[in-house]
Parts: structure tokens; C-alpha cells; sequence
């Protein structure tokens, strides 16, 4: 190859190196564009002397008081979870097993709450055979319940109008562990109502690259129930193992804080380096009409396992919190969803029809998530939707 041919490419080479970084820089720009406002200032504001006057003192206080902080499903892809789950083979869904367990603060105080038999938020005798449970409510933190006690819930709610259910919400879930959770769950549970709450951070690219897809599509880990002699499921002697190393883990000063940071700030830059914002915005101006990444999916599987049985699927979506957490793709994710469940005839229960004026009272007073009438409300629509 000649001096010249080698200059020629070697200059290609780096005018797209150039353009990768520069997409890269838009990637990281683009989410926060909305945000860039004085609006937005105050609510960080808001957020940050929360976290100094609140949050900590009662975190202390919990602690003191045998409170373990929640781990969520979406950890065990980062490090130093994933090398766990590796040694153990098995992927968990939910938190700690029967612990105490606090989650957050958004105004109302701490939130806390006693794991079940699998991690998740209820009550652990719901999930005895002679217990028939209605519905099976799925999604993130919204369902999770952040940051309000129990009774305040969208499951709570429910449960006060006598309707018995079960919570597979976990904070930071995407489509991609709801589908998951279905999968393992639903078939032992047979609700007759499966509830799928989305939310617009669920509008993402890149849950297809997880190790929950990854099991979702393979069944490459081990089972996380077996059943004991009264027919309950029980979590597996496997998940046990897991979830007794990560409480481990947790307990222990031993581990370094300091590679724990670099690596999960890597993990948090590869979805920059992967372009997701970018090819998210693309997806959402383009004429494609339909959901990308793991929401087709999860869609698909469900309406296919309710056919099996016999269960009736329900789509709910939450809009973003305009103060706290501004986001422009809700309105295109929302219509996407809306387009693809009105091709198999089904509805999308869309919540920012029943947020009106005065909006504020729904949401939380010092975050992102509901205030206890919102989710109350969304519970009450939920009921008249669906459930009646």
C-alpha cells in the first residue's frame, strides 16, 4: 500500500473518530437538555438540602434500628453483584429474602417495609397456595411504591378495596425485568389480572444487553422456587445461597469502595458510548410506529401467557413529574405503546388524563415519584379500568 493510500485512510480513521465522540457528546446531552432549566435548578436544589437535612439521619436511624438498604434487580448486572451471580448461577428478582428493609424519603419519611419470601414488597403469606390472588401488579419504582409506607402503595390500595394482589415491582426495573419477573411468577401465581405499569425511563435501548435478557430468552440460570409440602412456593435452596452472599456483601467493609465507583461509573458511561439517547431520539421522530427494545417483547409474552392462563392483561403508563423529573420522549413512547396495544385491541390507561390541575398535590413533595393521593389515584383508575 502506498504513503499516500495509508494518509487517505489513516485521515478517514480519524474523522470518524471525531464524529463518534461528537455523537457521544450529544448522547450525553440530549437527556439532560430538558432539564436545563431555572425550574429544574430549584428542584435539584430541593433534592440535594433533602438529602442533607432528611435522608441521612434517617437513614442512620433505620440502621440502628435493623434496616437493610434495598437492592434492586438491576445492580446484579454491575459489579461486584455480577460476580455473585456468576459463581451462583442464579439471578434474583427482588431484594433481600424476609429483611427489614428501608427504601427512601420524598417528603413523607423514610420509607420501610419487610421483604417477602422472594424480596419484593408484600406481605409473605400472599404467597401460600390457599391464598387466591387476583391480580399480579408489575413495573418500577412507581409500583415498588417509592417513598410512601405500605398502605399507600398502588398494591396497598388495592388490597384496601379488598383486592388481593401481588407486587412484582422493583425501583430501576425496565420492561425487560418485568417480563422476567412474569415469567418465572405468573405461571404459580394464575392471577386473573396481570397489571404492566410502564413509565417513560422504560423507553430504553439497552436492556436487550443484560443478563436478564439473556436468561429471559434462554433460562440459563437456575430456578428460584421450588414448592414444599403444602404446595407454596418457596425460594430455592439456589437463591437462598445468593441472596445470603450478597447480604454478605453488603455487610462488609471489606470490599473496595473505590473499584466499586470506577466500575459502576464505566457501566453508567457505556450506555453513552452505545449512543442510546441518540438512537432513542431517532426512534422516536422516525415513522416506525411501534415500541422499541424490550417493550414489543414484554408485550407479546404477556398477551401469549394469558391466552395459556387464562389471565386478562392490563397496560397502565405513568407521565413524568414535569418539576422533578422533566422528560420529552413520554409523549412518544406513550403513543407507541397506545399505537401497538390498539393493533390487538387493548387499552393503555394513560395516568396524566387523571393528574389535572392541580397537578402538584399528586406528586411527592420532595422528588420524582407520586404523593400518596397519586397513587391512590392511579390504584382507584386501575379498579375502575380494569378490575371491576
Amino acid at each position: 500500500m502506498s504513503n499516500n493510500k495509508k494518509v487517505v485512510l489513516l485521515a478517514y480513521f480519524l474523522i470518524a473518530i471525531f464524529f463518534y465522540l461528537l455523537l457521544i457528546c450529544v448522547d450525553i446531552i440530549l437527556p439532560r437538555i430538558a432539564k436545563f432549566t431555572a425550574k429544574n435548578s430549584l428542584a435539584i436544589s430541593i433534592i440535594e438540602q433533602r438529602k442533607i437535612d432528611e435522608d441521612q439521619a434517617y437513614i442512620d436511624k433505620a440502621i440502628k434500628n435493623g434496616f437493610q438498604a434495598v437492592i434492586l434487580p438491576h445492580q446484579y448486572d454491575t459489579y461486584p453483584f455480577n460476580r455473585i451471580i456468576k459463581d451462583t448461577n442464579t439471578l434474583p428478582l427482588g431484594s433481600l429474602i424476609r429483611e427489614k428493609t428501608y427504601f427512601c424519603n420524598e417528603g413523607y419519611g423514610l420509607a420501610k417495609y419487610k421483604s417477602d419470601r422472594f424480596g419484593f414488597r408484600n406481605n409473605d403469606d400472599l404467597w401460600n397456595s390457599n391464598i387466591k390472588i387476583n391480580t399480579l401488579i408489575v413495573g418500577d419504582s412507581f409500583v415498588h411504591g417509592a417513598c410512601v409506607e405500605n398502605e399507600s402503595t398502588i398494591s396497598g390500595n388495592l388490597i384496601k378495596h379488598g383486592i388481593k394482589n401481588i407486587n412484582l415491582g422493583m425501583s430501576g426495573n425496565s420492561p425487560i425485568h418485568y417480563a422476567q419477573s412474569i415469567k418465572t411468577f405468573a405461571p404459580i401465581i394464575k392471577p386473573k389480572n396481570i397489571i404492566i405499569v410502564f413509565y417513560a425511563n422504560d423507553n430504553n435501548l439497552i436492556d436487550i444487553q443484560t443478563e436478564f435478557y439473556k436468561n429471559f430468552k434462554k433460562n440459563s440460570y437456575s430456578v428460584l422456587y421450588n414448592f414444599d409440602k403444602l404446595n407454596n412456593p418457596q425460594p430455592s435452596p439456589q437463591l437462598i445461597n445468593t441472596m445470603k452472599k450478597i447480604d454478605n456483601l453488603v455487610s462488609s467493609k471489606e470490599s473496595n469502595e473505590y473499584k466499586v465507583k470506577q466500575m459502576n461509573r464505566f457501566i453508567k458511561l457505556k450506555k453513552y458510548f452505545l449512543l442510546t439517547n441518540t438512537r432513542k431520539l431517532i426512534n422516536n421522530i422516525s415513522l416506525n410506529k411501534n415500541p422499541e427494545g424490550s417493550t414489543i417483547l414484554l408485550i407479546d409474552y404477556v398477551l401469549d401467557l394469558c391466552d395459556q392462563i387464562k389471565c386478562r392483561p392490563n397496560f397502565v403508563i405513568i407521565p413524568p413529574n414535569e418539576f422533578y423529573d422533566p422528560d420529552p420522549s413520554y409523549k412518544f413512547y406513550r403513543n407507541k405503546i397506545h399505537n401497538y396495544l390498539e393493533k390487538k385491541n387493548l387499552n393503555l390507561l394513560d395516568m396524566q388524563d387523571y393528574f389535572v390541575e392541580p397537578s402538584k398535590k399528586f406528586w411527592a413533595i420532595k422528588g420524582p415519584h407520586l404523593s400518596p393521593l397519586g397513587y391512590e389515584i392511579v390504584a382507584k383508575n386501575i379498579i375502575k379500568q380494569f378490575l371491576n
